[in-house]
C-alpha cells in the first residue's frame, strides 16, 4: 500500500513537471514570435523610411530642376527681348515679343536669339524670321482655337442628341394620356402658373395619375407639338394662299379614305346643319381630310397628328369634327330600296 502511494506521487510529479515544461516552451515561442514581428516591423519600417526619403530627394530635385528651367527661360526671355526691342533698332512690337515669348520653349528662345545675335548686322533678314515666326504661332494658336471650340460643339451636340434620346425613349415607354388627364393637366398648368412656389409637384398633385417625370415630358412635348403646329399652320398658309380649288366638296369627298363624308353644310333652306360647323372654315375642314388621308387609322397618337396639320384646332376638336362630318353623310344618303 505503502508502495502505491508512491508510485501515485511520482505519477503527479511528472505530469506536473511535464505541464510546467509545455507552459514554458510555449512562453518561450511566444517570445521568439514576438521577436520575429518585432523584427519585421523595424525592418518594414526602415524601408518605408528610405522609400519616403528617396521620394522625398526626387521630389527635390525635380523641385531644382523646375527652377532652373524656369531661371533659365526667364534669362532666355530677357535676352530675346534685349535683342529685338533695343532702344536704337527695335526688330518686334511689345505685343509680337509677347506672343514669342509666352508659347516658345527655352531651347527655341535660345535657338532665336543665337541666330539675331549672328545675323544683328542684317536687319531685314531678322525682321523676316521673327515675322514668319509670329505668323507661324499666330496659325497654330488659330489653329487650336477653332479645334477646341469644334471639340466643344462636337460635345454639345452629342450631350443634346442624348438628352433628346433619353426624352424621346421616356416618351415612348409612357403609356397615352387620355383626354381626361390631358384635361386635368391644362388645368393644372392654368390653375398654378410659372413664378408658383414648387409648381410642377402641385401640378403632379392635382393630376393625381401621373408622376412628375411623366408631367414634365409631357408638358415639354406638348410644347414642342404647339411650335410644330404653329410652323405648319404658317407653311400651309402660305402654300393655298395662291391656290385655287375647283370643287371643294369633290376634292375633300375623294380624299377621304376611311369615310364618306358629304361637305355640303347646309340644308335645303339654307340654315346651317350643325351649329359646330360654324367654327370650322372650308380651309380647315379641307385640312382635317388631308390629314385623315394622310395619316392612317394604325398611326400611333392618330388624331394628335391629325390636329398637327389643322390650323388653330386641337385633338378634341378634329375627332368631333369627324364624327359630325360622319354623321351628316350618312344622314344624307338615301335609304335603300328593298
Amino acid at each position: 500500500m505503502h508502495f502505491d502511494w508512491i508510485r501515485v506521487w511520482h505519477s503527479k510529479e511528472a505530469e506536473k513537471q511535464a505541464r510546467i515544461q509545455k507552459k514554458e516552451e510555449k512562453s518561450k515561442a511566444r517570445k521568439e514570435a514576438e521577436a520575429a514581428d518585432r523584427e519585421q516591423a523595424e525592418r518594414e519600417e526602415a524601408l518605408a523610411r528610405e522609400r519616403e526619403q528617396k521620394r522625398q530627394r526626387q521630389q527635390e530635385e525635380v523641385r531644382k530642376a523646375r527652377e532652373e528651367e524656369k531661371r533659365a527661360l526667364k534669362e532666355q526671355r530677357k535676352r530675346l527681348r534685349d535683342l529685338c526691342l533695343a532702344d536704337d533698332n527695335s526688330l518686334l512690337d511689345a505685343s509680337a515679343m509677347d506672343l514669342i515669348c509666352g508659347k516658345l520653349d527655352r531651347e527655341k528662345l535660345e535657338k532665336l536669339s543665337r541666330f539675331l545675335e549672328k545675323e544683328k548686322a542684317n536687319i531685314d533678314k531678322c525682321k523676316a524670321v521673327l515675322k514668319h515666326t509670329v505668323e507661324t504661332l499666330e496659325r497654330q494658336e488659330k489653329e487650336a482655337r477653332q479645334k477646341r471650340a469644334e471639340e466643344q460643339e462636337a460635345a454639345n451636340r452629342a450631350y443634346e442628341l442624348a438628352r433628346k434620346q433619353e426624352a424621346e425613349k421616356k416618351v415612348e415607354t409612357m403609356r397615352e394620356w387620355t383626354e381626361e388627364e390631358l384635361k386635368m393637366l391644362d388645368k393644372a398648368l392654368t390653375k398654378f402658373p410659372q413664378g408658383t412656389r414648387k409648381r410642377w409637384d402641385q401640378v403632379t398633385n392635382y393630376v393625381r395619375t401621373r408622376t412628375l417625370d411623366e408631367v414634365l415630358l409631357m408638358v415639354k412635348e406638348r410644347k414642342g407639338a404647339s411650335v410644330k403646329r404653329f410652323e405648319a399652320q404658317q407653311n400651309w398658309r402660305a402654300s393655298q394662299k395662291d391656290r385655287q380649288i375647283a370643287s371643294e366638296p369633290t376634292k375633300a369627298k375623294e380624299s377621304f379614305t376611311d369615310v364618306q363624308i358629304n361637305r355640303t353644310a347646309e340644308s335645303q333652306d339654307g340654315t346651317q346643319a350643325n351649329s359646330t360647323e360654324a367654327d370650322w372654315t372650308k380651309d380647315q375642314e379641307l385640312a382635317l381630310v388631308k390629314a385623315l388621308k394622310a395619316i392612317g387609322k394604325d398611326a400611333a397618337d392618330r388624331w394628335g397628328k391629325i390636329a398637327d396639320q389643322v390650323p388653330g384646332k386641337s385633338k378634341s376638336e378634329c375627332f368631333k369634327r369627324f364624327k359630325e362630318l360622319r354623321e351628316s353623310f350618312r344622314a344624307s344618303k338615301p335609304p335603300e330600296s328593298s
